[in-house]
C-alpha cells in the first residue's frame, strides 16, 4: 500500500472537498452490493472531466495508490461498484456525463462514461433525431460506455463502439482509430485506422480509464415489430436454436434473438401483472393480487422456451422478414408478431388479464425502439417473494436481494446448447436454486447465456450456497469446453490461466500501466 493520506490530500486539492469521499456512512453505502461481495476501499473520487482524470492518475502513480474506475456502478451481480482487490480508491465517472456530439449524417453520438441510457434516449427523443440507441435491459441509469466496455449485451447486440479517448495507467492520453490525428474527418466513424486496432484493448481490461467514446446509433425504421415464438417443451429447444441460427446466417434476422426459459419469463410477467393489478385495478389484498399475477401468467400461454427479437426496416422489408420467419419456424411453436397497434388493441379489450399482458409486453416492445426501462429489476426481487417500492428498486439497496450470474458463451448448435442448459439445471437443482436462463443469439454462431441466480443475501448459508453453485457451474462447464464471456469480481481467478494469451495481457499492462495503478486483478494477473 502506498501513501494513501498524501494521495487523498492531493485529490482534494484537485477536486475540492466534495470531490473526495474517504470515510463515514457515505462510503459504507457504496460498499453495499446485491452480489454479497466484500471489499475494503480507501476512498471514492469524482472527476469532472478528462483533465481531472489525468491528474488523479498522476497522483496515484506518485503515491502508488491503486484506482478502480466505474462509470455508474450498476454492474449488478458482478460486483456493482466494488474493485477486484482491496485497498483501491474508486474513481466514479458519474459526473462526466456530457453528450458531446450527435452526428445525424453518420448516426453516432460522442459521450462521456457517466451518460446513462435514459439520458441519451431523452436527448435523442427531445431533439427529434431519426436515430435510437441500442439499449440493454439492465436499467435506465446504466452507463452506456460502462456496459459496452464490460462486455454487456444490448438488445440488438450492435455494440457499435468506435474511437475511444483513454487515460492510460501511466498518465498519458491516447485516442484510438483515426482520432489521434487531430484533423481526421473519419475520426468518429470507425474503431480502426492506420495500424493496429487499439480500441478492443480497453474492453474488459485494466490498461486505462476511458473518458470519451463515439457510439453508433440505429436508424428509426419505417416499420417495426417484435417476433415472439413459444415452444411447448424442452425437447424442442435444439430445433428452435438451429432454425433461428439459420435465419441469422441468412441475414433474415439481423439482430440478437433472446431465448428465455419459462422460469425467466415467469419472473418478468408476474411482477408486471402484480403491478398492473395494484396500480390500475386497485387490488389491495395481497393474496388476491398474487392470484391475479398467477392467472395472467397462466393465460399468457408461455411455453418451456420463448424466443423474442426485434424487426425493423421499410414496410416491404418487415413484411418479407415476417413471411420467411413463418416459413422457417412453421411447426416448431406458436408464433406471433407484435406491433404498437397490437398493444393498443389489446389495451381496450374488456378483459383484465389481456390488458395486464399488454401492460407487461409494452416495455419489451419499447426497448426494441431504444426506450430504456427499469422493469427488469423487478425480476431480481420477485423470486424472493416481494415487490419493491421505488426506493428499494435498486437491488444494491435492498438487504435481502441477492443476485449472481453465470454468463457462458455457447456455439449456436442446438445439441450443445441443450447440454449446457441441462448441466446448469442439474447443478442449480443440487444446490436448491432455480436457474433463470436467457440465451442471447448475438451472432449467427454464438449464444451468450445470462443465467440469474437469485438468493437471500441476508441469509449467510444461502449466500454461501449461491457462491458455491456459480463456482461449480463455471468449473464443470469449463471442463466441457464452455467458458464465460464475463465474470464477477470474485471469479477472476477462474478465467486466468498461465498461457501465452494472458502472458501477453500481462505484458501489455506493464507497458500501459507500469506501476499497476488501474484496477489491479481485473481480467489480468496484475
Amino acid at each position: 500500500m502506498g501513501d494513501v493520506d498524501s494521495a487523498i490530500t492531493e485529490w482534494r486539492r484537485i477536486l475540492g472537498r466534495d470531490g473526495v469521499l474517504d470515510h463515514g456512512s457515505s462510503l459504507d453505502v457504496l460498499l453495499e452490493n446485491c452480489g454479497g461481495m466484500e471489499r475494503q476501499i480507501i476512498a471514492v473520487v469524482f472527476p469532472r472531466g478528462t483533465a481531472d482524470v489525468i491528474r488523479i492518475v498522476n497522483a496515484a502513480n506518485k503515491y502508488l495508490v491503486p484506482l478502480y474506475p466505474i462509470s455508474r456502478g450498476k454492474n449488478y451481480g458482478l460486483g456493482s461498484r466494488l474493485p477486484v482487490k482491496d485497498g483501491c480508491a474508486v474513481v466514479s465517472l458519474e459526473k462526466m456525463n456530457s453528450v458531446v456530439e450527435v452526428n445525424l449524417n453518420h448516426g453516432y453520438a460522442v459521450i462521456e462514461p457517466g451518460v446513462t441510457q435514459h439520458q441519451l434516449y431523452k436527448y435523442l427523443r427531445d431533439s427529434g433525431t431519426p436515430y435510437f440507441l441500442d439499449t440493454t435491459g439492465s436499467g435506465r441509469d446504466t452507463s452506456i460506455l460502462g456496459n459496452i466496455l464490460d462486455g454487456g449485451d444490448t438488445y440488438y447486440s450492435r455494440r457499435d463502439l468506435r474511437d475511444l479517448e483513454v487515460v492510460l495507467g501511466n498518465g498519458s492520453l491516447i485516442k484510438t482509430g483515426l482520432s489521434h490525428y487531430g484533423n481526421a474527418l473519419a475520426g468518429h466513424l470507425s474503431s480502426v485506422g492506420v495500424g493496429p486496432n487499439l480500441s478492443g484493448l480497453f474492453r474488459q481490461s485494466n490498461f486505462g480509464i476511458v473518458t470519451k467514446a463515439a457510439v453508433g446509433l440505429l436508424p428509426v425504421g419505417e416499420d417495426h415489430a417484435i417476433m415472439v415464438c413459444n415452444v411447448d417443451n424442452d425437447s424442442l429447444l435444439p430445433q428452435l436454436i438451429n432454425k433461428l441460427s439459420s435465419l441469422r446466417r441468412e441475414a433474415v434476422l439481423r439482430s440478437s434473438v433472446h431465448i428465455s426459459n419459462r422460469d425467466r419469463i415467469e419472473i418478468y410477467i408476474k411482477p408486471m401483472a402484480y403491478k398492473y393489478a395494484a396500480d390500475f385495478l386497485h387490488k389491495n389484498d395481497e393474496s388476491e393480487t398474487l392470484d391475479f399475477a398467477e392467472y395472467v401468467f397462466r393465460k399468457g400461454g408461455f411455453g418451456a422456451w420463448s424466443a423474442v427479437t426485434g424487426i425493423f426496416g421499410t414496410k416491404p422489408e418487415v413484411y418479407a422478414v415476417k413471411k420467411e420467419i413463418k416459413r422457417v419456424l412453421h411447426g416448431i411453436g406458436k408464433l406471433k408478431f407484435i406491433k404498437k397497434s397490437t398493444l393498443d388493441f389489446l389495451e381496450v379489450i374488456p378483459l383484465d388479464y389481456v390488458k395486464a399482458l399488454a401492460y407487461a409486453m409494452k416495455p419489451l416492445y419499447e426497448i426494441t425502439r431504444g426506450v430504456p426501462t427499469d422493469v427488469a429489476l423487478y425480476t431480481v426481487h420477485w423470486p424472493l417473494g416481494h415487490f419493491p417500492n421505488n426506493e428499494l428498486l435498486d437491488p444494491d439497496k435492498c438487504k435481502k436481494c441477492g443476485l449472481l450470474y453465470y454468463l457462458p458463451i455457447i456455439p449456436t448448435d442446438g445439441d450443445t446448447a441443450n447440454m449446457v442448459v441441462w448441466k446448469i439445471k442439474d447443478i442449480f437443482s443440487d444446490n436448491k436454486f432455480t436457474p433463470y436462463i436467457t440465451l442471447n443469439m448475438v451472432t449467427q454462431d454464438t449464444l451468450e447465456g445470462v443465467v440469474n441466480l437469485s438468493f437471500d443475501r441476508s441469509d449467510k448459508d444461502q449466500a454461501l450456497r449461491a457462491r458455491n453453485c456459480i463456482d461449480k457451474t463455471m468449473r464443470e462447464l469449463a471442463d466441457k469446453g464452455v467458458y464465460p464471456c464475463r465474470v464477477d469480481i470474485d471469479s477472476m481467478d477462474k478465467v486466468l490461466v498461465d498461457d501465452s494469451f494472458w502472458r501477453l495481457v500481462q505484458n501489455l499492462k506493464k507497458i500501459c500501466d507500469p506501476n499497476g495503478i488501474i484496477a489491479p486483478g481485473r481480467y489480468n494477473f496484475i
